[in-house]
């Protein structure tokens, strides 16, 4: 990590539970960085800087639990498909439950992602790229079942033991995982909670080992949400009414959970819990309505723009990161003087916003486009012989790349630490396949 002190005291348990203050690399990990080992980017965690304090909060890291997976690797032995086959699909009987990394070709019985455009739903086999996270596999790369994953569900409700009574993983490791370890910034409090004016209370404060942890309605309740692009996903247990549910949607994107797939949850719990449903066919569909506003999209049409007078040899050329990847500026093409391609994925056409601060629109193509919309930007600086040397692109965060710097290039090994005091593999294997299924 970027401070010695981090690399000496970080453990298993800061990686599970989103304390280690590691800034958030999403939109790298989106536009899929190329695919080299999880131990070439273990090595480069020194250019990963720090949000918060480590240990002092909870920040949400799909790319940490890919060095958690990387952890299980070096413990196991085994590539981390191999391992989740070997520990937890294969006694769990999930035969159907894949890692994209081991598709060759996309199979029949795939729900395809749909994405909408000008109203029309659309599946292109380009779209299905998006969705190959290589080594990035324990953030988001499971392809499962509903059979499948109701037997992943009943194991955890079965306190880590098989159908047949096999126990996988020790009970007081597997209670662990369900364990109030940390509590959430009131940001997120305030996403996932109801109060008045709604009906009904529901209170999620804290996060254990890949759980959010609430209180609905006088109920425990521990779930978990996720979106990787038209894919969406939600699992919620109550373990005192030994019960729980699973909702998949795979289209069309873009989906909001907290309008399209929260009021349908609160539906199901209210009806597994007993509970007088407060919500019904109607408000499922208008939720926050009655009680509060939907908010209202942001409209960027009316937005105006400078003219294209610019010299674009100036920006043209390569850019990189040593964890963010790489970013390509060209000349020309039908909409735009410049294009962009950022990592595998990540293309588009850059619209200038200022020239003053040399800073553009950039306007993605394909499924990407509205997965970022018009909220990213990228800003270059430096100037040195007439060229730019640094870019900014600030596209669910802000990430810096510079002039000449080559992302597949080796790092040297550097000091880590990977205590792990009492988790096993399966129990750290367990853990990231939520992650796997719920990015």
């Amino acid at each position: 990590m970027s401070s010695n002190f981090v690399t000496s005291e970080m453990t298993i348990k800061d990686l599970l539970i989103h304390r280690t203050g590691a800034k958030n690399q999403d939109f790298p990990i989106i536009t899929l960085l190329a695919n080299i080992t999880t131990e070439r980017y273990a090595r480069r965690l020194k250019h990963l800087p720090l949000t918060t304090p480590f240990r002092d909060g909870w920040s949400y890291s799909n790319f940490m639990y890919m060095i958690a997976g990387h952890v299980a690797e070096v413990i196991g032995g085994k590539k981390y498909e191999e391992l989740v086959k070997e520990k937890l699909f294969t006694p769990l009987g999930m035969n159907a439950s894949i890692f994209l990394s081991d598709a060759t070709s996309r199979d029949e019985h795939f729900a395809y992602p749909y994405f909408e455009f000008n109203g029309t739903l659309r599946f292109q086999e380009k779209d299905f790229l998006l969705y190959r996270l290589g080594e990035f596999s324990p953030t988001g790369g499971l392809w499962s079942s509903a059979k499948d994953l109701s037997k992943w569900m009943t194991f955890l409700l079965g306190n880590g033991t098989t159908e047949n009574g096999y126990t996988l993983i020790k009970k007081n490791v597997f209670d662990e995982m369900f364990k109030p370890h940390i509590s959430l910034p009131s940001g997120v409090i305030d996403d996932f909670s109801l109060i008045k004016p709604f009906p009904v209370v529901s209170s999620t404060s804290w996060y254990g080992y890949a759980w959010f942890g609430r209180n609905y309605r006088g109920h425990r309740a521990l779930f978990h949400t996720g979106s990787y692009h038209a894919y969406s996903t939600v699992i919620s247990l109550h373990p005192q009414a030994k019960s729980g549910f699973l909702m998949f949607v795979n289209g069309p994107w873009p989906i909001s959970y907290n309008r399209d797939l929260e009021p349908l949850s609160y539906f199901i719990a209210d009806i597994l819990l007993q509970e007088e449903p407060w919500l019904n066919v109607s408000t499922v569909c208008t939720f926050p309505e009655p009680w509060k506003e939907r908010p209202t999209p942001r409209n960027n049409t009316d937005e105006k723009l400078p003219a294209d007078d610019y010299d674009v040899s100036r920006y043209l050329g390569h850019y990189g990161h040593r964890l963010n990847g790489e970013v390509v500026i060209n000349e020309g093409s039908p909409y735009s003087k410049m294009s962009f391609q950022v990592n595998s994925v990540g293309e588009g056409n850059l619209t200038l916003m200022s020239l003053n601060t040399s800073t553009f629109r950039m306007d993605f193509t394909g499924g990407l486009a509205l997965v970022f919309g018009s909220s990213c930007t990228a800003q270059f600086d430096d100037v040195s012989n007439d060229r730019f040397q640094k870019l900014q692109l600030n596209c669910f965060g802000s990430f810096d790349y510079q002039r000449g710097v080559s992302f597949l290039t080796d790092e040297l090994p550097s000091p880590s630490a990977v205590e792990i005091p009492v988790y096993s593999v399966s129990a750290i294997l367990a853990c990231l396949l939520l992650s796997s299924a719920f990015m």
